[in-house]
């Protein structure tokens, strides 16, 4: 039986754990502009003022195939990974680099782990070797491509299974933070695995596509905290980008960061895009989540404000036991924000009369409120309305 995972695109399973520069990167979109004289601002105006559509590029994602290891034989396989350089070039917005150097002793394999396992009455195990990503960084330089492909081939049980990775060149990221790609054949013939590859390389270009588009949003938002575009040009296009990229998280981000700055005129836009969000979220997704930190979005405390301005405190209480339970952005940032979402439950509570599941919820919060915190004496002050009801 074959499997495919891969998590670009419908049908995947995408390990897309290229974090390491995400918090770098898009804190960037909120860096203060700098004053430019009359004469910069009207060449940058010339070139930057219309934002382009999602789907069109001027420029190319150029890219390089580095040959599998096969983790089996410790060598080089050329020709599984030549399959999926051909079919890469059927992409018009992706140029396949021809690497200068492909001699073995250029990767420098070493030893990345063991593994074992028992199927049936047979025992499995072996070493996976894979290419030290310096290595990769390195020759990527030396052939000016943006974009690494590199994979290792090795045997799952009966079958053989091929891990694709694809990391953008110039940022250190280890092994986990590049978004993975995989599938196995139904047998152990390279041929039968090499016919999995078409998929795969649909999967790692829509990947990349989308990718593009996050970048051109990100320019976006920074013409727009220039003053180059306006905010209503700068929605537009972002409405644009989410409308062609339904499911990308921080592509929703960017909307709703807009959304929010005028709540009047957005109001149910944004209590959509939350609650789209939360569908959306995943929280092995790592990247997402430090997107949303980068950008300062609780998504799931957005939707419960707008719930508890409508006066339906179920579903307030409802989001906020979720974000509880799922979301770290509560952890990560400081334990304020577990006070304040207790409190608020607690309050929730209190309006629909269940005084016992408020006391409970405000004492919550007092378990994690500082001294400082503006919530401090509204905890307090709800400890003592709903003790004794």
């Amino acid at each position: 039986m074959s499997k495919l995972t891969c998590g670009a695109g419908e049908g995947f399973t995408i390990d897309n754990d290229e974090s390491a520069s995400l918090q770098s990167r898009y804190m960037m979109i909120h860096a203060k502009p700098v004053k430019k004289t009359v004469y910069a601002a009207v060449i940058l105006c010339f070139f930057l003022i219309i934002p382009a559509n999602a789907g069109d590029f001027t420029d190319r994602a150029r890219l390089a195939v580095f040959p599998f290891l096969d983790a089996g034989s410790r060598s080089v396989r050329q020709n599984i990974s030549s399959v999926l350089e051909r079919e890469l070039l059927k992409y018009d917005f992706i140029e396949v680099i021809p690497l200068k150097r492909e001699d073995t002793d250029a990767y420098e394999m070493e030893p990345l782990s063991l593994w074992t396992g028992v199927e049936g009455s047979e025992k499995q195990g072996g070493i996976v070797w894979n290419v030290r990503h310096q290595v990769i960084q390195e020759m990527s330089a030396a052939n000016n491509v943006e974009y690494a492909v590199f994979g290792s081939i090795m045997k799952d049980g009966r079958m053989l299974k091929i891990e694709v990775r694809v990391a953008k060149t110039g940022v250190i990221l280890t092994k986990d933070q590049t978004p993975a790609f995989s599938t196995s054949s139904s047998g152990t013939t390279y041929d039968e695995l090499s016919g999995k590859v078409p998929d795969m390389s649909a999967a790692i270009a829509e990947w990349l596509k989308g990718e593009r588009v996050l970048g051109r949003a990100e320019g976006d938002i920074r013409r727009y905290l220039g003053r180059i575009v306006s905010y209503s040009d700068t929605v537009a296009a972002m409405e644009r980008y989410v409308h062609e990229y339904p499911r990308s998280i921080p592509l929703r981000a960017l909307l709703l960061d807009l959304h929010l700055k005028d709540r009047i005129k957005h109001k149910q836009k944004i209590l959509d895009g939350a609650l789209t969000i939360i569908d959306l979220y995943r929280p092995q997704a790592d990247p997402d989540m430090r997107y949303l930190l980068s950008l300062s979005l609780d998504p799931f405390d957005i939707a419960a404000e707008a719930y508890e301005e409508k006066g339906d405190w179920s579903k307030a209480i409802s989001i906020r036991d979720m974000a509880l339970t799922v979301f770290p952005f509560k952890n990560i940032r400081h334990t304020d924000g577990l006070a304040r979402d207790h409190y608020f439950q607690g309050a929730a509570y209190e309006e629909k009369g269940d005084f016992a599941k408020a006391f409970e919820q405000y004492t919550r919060a007092g378990g994690h409120v500082s001294a400082s915190s503006e919530y401090h004496r509204k905890i307090r002050d709800g400890i003592t309305r709903t003790e004794n009801k």
